[in-house]
């Protein structure tokens, strides 16, 4: 298994048989009784105490770093790319992360000797790798399994992490003799208050340059054989999400839950490209390990996967074997298909497919085209490639025995079968079970007709279809068994209701209602115009993290074919628990006027400050007015103050879910601290698209930015943000539903200009707010900064509203923009603690081209303060051409001369229902001020 040792020591006398450098550094972790040894290099210096253990297979050694221990790494690498200190360096570490520690926080390297501040990479609890300024990887680690990782530094240019040969981040590079550049030191697994859990190690080298793609892909992977049918593919789960898959196309690949853009064939879950025009994603699957039988013709394989679709939009399966050099030799192509819609999908098979003689790499690859409309609508579910053994001289057993029943049984109840394989060579058989709800691990081996003994338990109400199939020890394997066997499971699950059905991605003809419950159920939704309902919708109910060790549950029911600015009763029903009668209405036409509210950074409870006392009663009734105040809401995120259940439970779920989504409709552009993707949170919430969003209310446009889509490393970061969905944003802000809107309003977490704390994204100033004015962006709504500021640029109003939890009050002014005229440097007159430091929320009235800004205060123990500030403005560019001139002056003059009545010209005071000077008057002034819009 010193795979990477033998190659290294040959090509010490042959440069020919590798192309990547010798590192400098090579520990090997093999000596029992010296663990700091070094292969090449320096010895490593222990702090603490190591474990010797086993490692990769039993020839091999490891150790195990327990928490708070650490080695000292004196690398001998020189300062390079043109500063003070080392800064281009790669780092490779073969580890495992033992369960115990998966969950926590493990750092690998730590470029502080002194070990006295955070470390600088590390795998976070979810199991994704990185660290806040360079973004974290999409894919995880799992526990217990072995992975190379490979970091790949060049400070000012790139900063890339690869796992097992493939790329999993390309992270925002940080400056020249930044922190990522080496001392003559680097520390392994130390960081300096506690985020250090144990890990195993195998190996770690140290180059003094930045590795390639090729190079580093030619170090390869910790190769950790696989058995005879068990498939290879990664399918789409709220856990991995993208985990092994590499996106060569399309930047909005997804694993979703969304039923109202294709029901998941099985699970809850299928891969959609969201956005992109044409997309693809390959997951590469290393089968040099059973060479010999691949180059005997010993190797078949099965594969199989299955497409969705509408819109006539287009997916396509294409698995490509490939030999040493990459080289294809043969394909399984499913062909452009247009996928079954609705909850049906489209088969892609190729069985018994033999392997070619050279194949060392199995390349399994989706592809996408978008035909029409502005989403991909190409889907893909239950994708598999496994591989049997197949000679003259080994039979396969016998499909499984298994009397055709119906068996009728209840949830929580285990149902037994019994099933028989014979092996003509009289071999030990294994056997596999699809239970129709999931499909079992193969079972342990026993004598060839046998009787095998069978049981599953259904947690839900359904009924489900179940076959076997059967493998003996040389790795052949039988057909699926095609005896009707049927499985009727009564009666649904009592789910107990941890949560208030909330309401959320509203729209004229859908809404999606959710709720926690405590365990998995049937959801579903009776719904109708009066509480005789008439109609049932049924939903998804998915795990969306763990509460010390226990899944959590949240149920998911999209409604579709609703009329606009209706309202509707609803009767949710948790399995067989039934709630009482509710209400929701549907988003208005474009000529209704309504009103929406915007809060931000609600992680956690009200309170003065960060850590300090808790204030319950003022997110009450923050919460409680807004809900009583608004038709539908949106957070400028923050909504959590991290990926865990507790301050779910805390901030999110009493205030946002039980209290304004209970009641009213809200959607969320999520923040920094909402991050990851695959957090709690991440999957409780329901927007309008994958990640960065927009949708259409009244005659509103809104596009909502994700801040995941803020931290992906194509830009130099500023020090909050390192990239923008640029190409959607401008392709969203041109898009007719943004451009014949009367109002267009963009949320994103972090603001492009502020006073308190920071001055705002640089990155945003660049790249965004020329984007909003191109596109007339008449407000711009962020959070981030906890406190109340307000300003106007070009044309362009910007409304930090981050003041639901804890404010900024130990933080300075640190800008006073000319432009920013409310909180931050000027302070809005009575408030106790200056500047815009109030909790509170934002409320926005549109009535046509009028709109009113209200910002409402509150003190800590849940009195309301008052207006703290208010914006009152018409839009004057009557003919929606995008400049207010004398042709708008010609337009009022008309309706003055022709009507004198009331209409939507009436712009200064609609009280008087008639136009006159003073309508003149408020458009000469709007004329001035706003022309931009």
């Amino acid at each position: 298994m010193k795979r990477l040792i033998s190659v290294i020591l040959a090509l010490m006398c042959s440069s020919a048989l590798a192309s990547y450098p010798q590192p400098v550094g090579l520990w090997q972790f093999n000596d029992a009784g010296n663990i700091n040894l070094a292969t090449l290099g320096s010895n490593l210096t222990e702090v603490g105490s190591h474990t010797f253990v086993t490692g990769i297979d039993a020839t091999d050694g490891a150790i195990y770093d327990p928490l708070s221990s650490y080695f000292i790494c004196n690398h001998g690498i020189a300062a390079n790319g043109g500063g003070s200190y080392v800064n281009e360096w790669s780092l490779m570490m073969d580890i495992k992360i033992p369960a115990s520690s998966f969950g926590q926080w493990i750092c690998l390297y730590q470029t502080n000797i002194n070990n006295s501040n955070d470390g600088d990479c590390f795998i976070a609890g979810d199991g994704t790798i990185g660290v806040y300024e360079t973004g974290y990887s999409t894919n995880h680690i799992e526990s217990d399994k072995w992975y190379r990782v490979v970091i790949s530094v060049d400070n000012g240019s790139f900063y890339k992490i690869y796992v097992n040969g493939i790329l999993w981040l390309t992270g925002s590079p940080r400056p020249l003799d930044g922190r990522f550049a080496l001392d003559p030191q680097i520390l392994f697994f130390a960081d300096e208050n506690g985020d250090d859990y144990p890990i195993i190690c195998s190996k770690a080298a140290i180059w003094g340059q930045a590795l390639t793609e090729a190079e580093v892909l030619e170090l390869g992977a910790i190769e950790t054989p696989i058995n005879p049918g068990e498939n290879l593919i990664s399918n789409p789960t709220g856990d991995s999400e993208l985990d092994y898959w590499t996106v060569a196309d399309g930047n909005d690949w997804q694993a979703t839950d969304r039923t109202d853009w294709h029901w998941p064939r099985t699970s809850n879950y299928y891969f959609t490209p969201g956005r992109s025009e044409h997309a693809e994603m390959s997951q590469l699957i290393r089968v040099g390990y059973r060479a010999s039988e691949i180059d005997s013709g010993y190797l078949n394989a099965n594969v199989k996967g299955y497409i969705g679709g509408g819109d006539g939009d287009s997916g396509r399966i294409l698995v490509e074997y490939l030999n040493s050099s990459y080289a294809a030799l043969a394909t399984n192509d499913s062909g452009w298909i247009q996928g079954a819609a609705g909850d049906s999908w489209t088969e892609f098979c190729a069985s018994n497919f033999t392997i070619p003689v050279g194949t060392r790499f199995v390349n399994y690859r989706l592809l996408t085209q978008r035909t029409n409309g502005t989403d991909c609508d190409a889907f893909f579910d239950d994708l598999s490639w496994e591989y049997k053994l197949v000679t003259a001289e080994n039979t396969a057993p016998s499909v499984p025995v298994m009397p055709a029943q119906t068996v009728y049984n209840s949830i929580t109840k285990a149902s037994s079968f019994t099933l028989v394989s014979t092996d003509p060579e009289a071999e030990q058989v294994s056997y596999q079970v699809d239970w129709g709800n999931e499909v079992s691990a193969w079972s342990t081996f026993q004598n060839s007709g046998v009787n095998y003994y069978a049981t599953h338990v259904w947690p839900v109400k359904g009924s489900y279809t179940v076959r076997a199939r059967s493998k003996d020890a040389n790795g052949a394997i039988s057909d699926w068994s095609s005896t009707l066997i049927t499985v009727n499971i009564t009666p649904d699950a009592a789910g107990v209701f941890n949560s208030e059905p909330f309401l959320q991605n509203v729209s004229k003809t859908a809404i999606t209602i959710s709720w926690e419950t405590d365990r998995v159920v049937n959801p579903t939704v009776e719904w109708g115009i009066d509480s005789s309902y008439g109609n049932t919708t049924k939903g998804l109910c998915i795990t969306t993290g763990l509460n010390s060790g226990t899944k959590v549950y949240v149920c998911k029911v999209r409604i579709s074919g609703l009329a606009a600015d209706t309202t509707y009763h609803f009767r949710a029903k948790n399995g067989s628990t039934v709630l009482t009668d509710r209400t929701f209405t549907t988003a208005p036409n474009e000529d209704k006027p309504f009103t929406f509210g915007v809060w931000g950074d609600s992680q956690q409870v009200a309170k003065r400050l960060n850590g300090g006392t808790e204030y319950p009663a003022c997110s009450t009734a923050i919460f409680t007015d807004m809900a009583n105040n608004v038709d539908m809401a949106v957070s400028v995120g923050d909504i959590v103050d991290n990926s865990g259940y507790y301050l779910y439970s805390t901030a999110f779920r009493p205030y946002v879910a039980n209290i304004l989504g209970k009641q009213k409709p809200f959607f969320v552009a999520f923040g920094n601290h909402d991050n990851p993707s695959t957090s709690m949170i991440h999957r409780t919430i329901q927007n309008s698209g994958m990640q960065s969003f927009s949708f259409n209310y009244g005659n509103a446009h809104f596009t909502c930015i994700n801040h995941s889509d803020c931290i992906k490393g194509t830009l130099p970061s500023d020090g909050h943000i390192s990239s923008l969905p640029l190409d959607w944003i401008e392709q969203d802000l041109a898009s007719e539903d943004a451009q014949n809107a009367t109002w267009r309003f963009l949320f994103i977490h972090v603001p492009p200009y502020c006073e308190r704390w920071f001055d705002g994204s640089l990155i945003m100033q660049t790249y965004l707010v020329p984007l909003m004015q191109q596109y007339n962006v008449q407000m711009c709504f962020s959070g981030h900064t906890h406190e109340y500021e307000r300003g106007m640029l070009n044309g362009t109003f910007y409304v930090i509203s981050g003041v639901c939890s804890y404010l900024d009050i130990v933080e300075s002014i640190t800008e006073d923009w000319s432009f920013m005229t409310v909180g931050g440097a000027t302070s809005i007159p009575g408030l106790p603690e200056g500047g815009g430091l109030m909790h509170g929320w934002t409320e926005i009235e549109v009535d046509g081209t009028e709109l009113n800004l209200i910002q409402h205060g509150y003190n800590l123990n849940g009195t309301y303060y008052g207006v703290i500030d208010t914006v009152n403005f018409a839009l004057s560019d009557f003919n929606m051409d995008k400049n207010v001139d004398a042709k708008d002056l010609g337009v009022l003059a008309d309706e003055w001369l022709n009507s004198g009545q009331y209409s939507k010209y009436d712009i200064a005071d609609r009280s008087d229902k008639i136009i006159n000077m003073k309508d003149f008057a408020t458009f000469a002034d709007y004329w001035f001020f706003e022309g931009q819009f």
